[in-house]
This record gives structure tokens, sequence and C-alpha cells, in this order.
């Protein structure tokens, strides 16, 4: 099985809102046996980036893996599940794969930026050089955010964007839409926005929903209903908050 190209054409299914078109090639390799863990971690991760977190974490209860249990934690995450959170990563399952080394990002999405800080930069943490992108661009927002503008921005723009794919740039662009708005920078902030509405692969549930949030509150209905449109082929029944 070419892994390459067979997710080259879920996400081709993904981008034309295609959530049960890319599922069901995921299911058929799975009944096929080919490399089904790795196959319904994919399918795991596509159900977040739709918002279908309930089915998400069916197929997690489902599994007897370990190591697809550990998708609970983004699922947490990303709906602000946040003492869920600390006790998932301090369960068995979370101190078998050292979960612990996430509390970083448990603190910086429940704005504390500091700690969050502390950690990335005292704790004796190992990412991945695939990682360092968007830790270093999470490192830039939690500098502005405590009030450190200067080293927040001069970090921002040492992050070379060459090479990286569109699920990282996503990320990127938001984080940079959430710094500016923080600075009351609104043209950088729209900008950001749009370089994110941009990418050639659409942007997860979760990255949209918090683009969503800036563009109503600052940039009027315009920029906000072409969020919320794509939002809504993803999830009809999405209700703003």
């Amino acid at each position: 099985m070419d892994f390459k190209r067979l997710d080259q054409e879920i996400r081709e299914r993904m981008n034309k809102f295609d959530l049960n078109g890319a599922i069901d090639i995921i299911d058929e390799h799975v009944k096929a046996k080919e490399r089904p863990e790795l196959l319904l971690n994919r399918k795991i991760e596509i159900l977040m980036d739709f918002g279908r977190y309930d089915v998400a974490k069916a197929v997690i209860d489902r599994s007897n893996s370990d190591f697809l249990k550990i998708n609970v934690l983004r699922l947490l995450q990303e709906q602000d599940s946040f003492k869920e959170q600390e006790d998932f990563i301090y369960s068995e399952i979370g101190k078998r794969f050292m979960l612990d080394s996430n509390l970083w990002a448990l603190k910086y999405h429940q704005g504390e930026f500091q700690e969050a800080l502390d950690i990335l930069e005292n704790a004796d943490l190992e990412f991945h050089p695939s990682q360092e992108f968007i830790i270093n661009a999470i490192k830039a927002r939690c500098l502005v955010e405590i009030g450190k503008e200067k080293e927040g921005l001069a970090l921002l723009e040492e992050l070379n964007t060459k090479d990286q794919n569109d699920s990282k740039m996503s990320k990127f662009y938001l984080i940079k839409a959430q710094i500016f708005h923080k600075l009351g920078k609104h043209e950088k902030e729209l900008k950001s926005i749009k370089q994110l509405l941009d990418l050639n692969d659409i942007p997860s549930y979760f990255t949209l929903s918090k683009i969503y949030t800036l563009a109503r509150e600052i940039h009027g209905s315009k920029l906000a209903e072409k969020v919320l449109n794509i939002i809504k082929q993803m999830d009809p029944d999405y209700l703003p908050n």
C-alpha cells in the first residue's frame, strides 16, 4: 500500500467536503487488513478535523489499541475539557506514553501563557524537528501574551515557512492572527486569516472555529460569513456561540 498516495486521495475528498468518501476509502483498506491501526488513526484524525468528536470518540472506544487512545488528548484539547485533559495526562495510558510532556499544551489552551512558556523553555523536552516550527510559533504567542511583544514578534519573523505543509501553515496563520488580534493590529490579523483561507487544504474544524470568532469580533460580517459557510459545509448543524 502506498500510504502517501492513499493520503492524497483522502485529502482530495476532504477538500471537496466529502467526509463519507474519505472514510469509505479508509474503511475499504482497513477491511483488507492493510496497516489497520495506522489507517484507523487517520480516520480518527479526519473525524476530528471535521468536528465529529462523538464519532471519533466512538472509534477510539471500540479499539483495543492504546496507540489510538492517545487521540483522546487532542479531542479533549479541542473541546476545552481542561480537567479531563489533566486526568488523562496522568492516567495509566498517559504515564505509559509520557503524555506529561504535553502539559505545556494544557496550560497554553487554558490561557496560562507564562506557565506554558516556562514548561517549554525550562523542561527537558525534546521535540521532533517537524514539531519545532509550530512550537516556536506558540512560544512567540506566549511571549506576546505576557507583554514581551518585541521578543515574540522577533521569534515569529525568524520562523522559516518554506516547505511547511498546509496543516502546519493553518496552525501558524491562526497563531499569527491571534497575536495580531492581541496587539490590535487588525490589518495584519486580516491578512493572516485570508492566508489561512487561501491554503489548498481546508483547515480543521477547530481552527476554523477559532478564526470565525476573530473574524466576527473584528472584521465585520463579510469575512465572518465566509468562514461560517466553510464550517457549515463540514457541520450543517453548527451554531455559533
